[in-house]
């Protein structure tokens, strides 16, 4: 399974240098594709627009009628993260979250988070997204997940903390990292 994430026309700045390749290389995958995006919601085109797109920059058609697609959400551990939490505590964080059917980290146990992380989150919050429990949960173990796009430490490394949370494993494909 390839997990593609923000390779999107709104990001172009941050690989227009390797794109020409990866359409060649996306365009030889034998293997589903699951490109995750941003969508509608944010104020971006929608999904039938960015598969447009894919398919003007030369990705073949065939690849874009057999992907799979899904508006992922955006900044869903980025207030942590940005706050400087160490990724392994959003992980055990959130694997709380998710025993325990709490979709948002405001509606934890009162000091859950600065009593067990010793760490002051100001009010900022957390919370499981949408992607999470729609796709990534169900992806299947059986092979390595290769995920891809960007930015490194910022949507990609998300997606990242999601596959942990998930304990689906899976390999960064770094040439494609932006």
């Amino acid at each position: 399974m390839y997990l593609s994430i923000d390779i999107q026309p709104e990001y172009l700045t941050g690989f227009s240098h390797w794109l020409p390749s990866w359409v060649r290389w996306i365009n030889q995958r034998r293997s589903p594709v699951l490109f995750l995006y941003n969508g509608a919601e944010l104020g971006f085109p929608p999904e039938h627009q960015y598969k447009s797109w894919l398919i003007e920059i030369g990705v073949s058609e065939n690849i874009v009628q057999t992907s799979k697609f899904f508006d992922k959400g955006y900044a869903f551990f980025r207030d942590f993260m940005d706050m400087g939490m160490c990724h392994e505590n959003i992980v055990k964080i959130a694997l709380h979250m998710v025993k325990y059917g709490v979709n948002d980290s405001r509606d934890l146990e009162e000091d859950y988070i600065q009593d067990n992380y010793d760490f002051n989150h100001g009010g900022c919050s957390i919370y499981i997204p949408e992607v999470y429990e729609s796709v990534i949960k169900n992806l299947s173990n059986t092979g390595k997940i290769v995920i891809f796009g960007g930015g490194r430490y910022e949507c990609l490394k998300e997606v990242e903390l999601l596959l942990q949370i998930a304990n689906k494993p899976y390999k960064l494909l770094e040439q494609w990292i932006y």
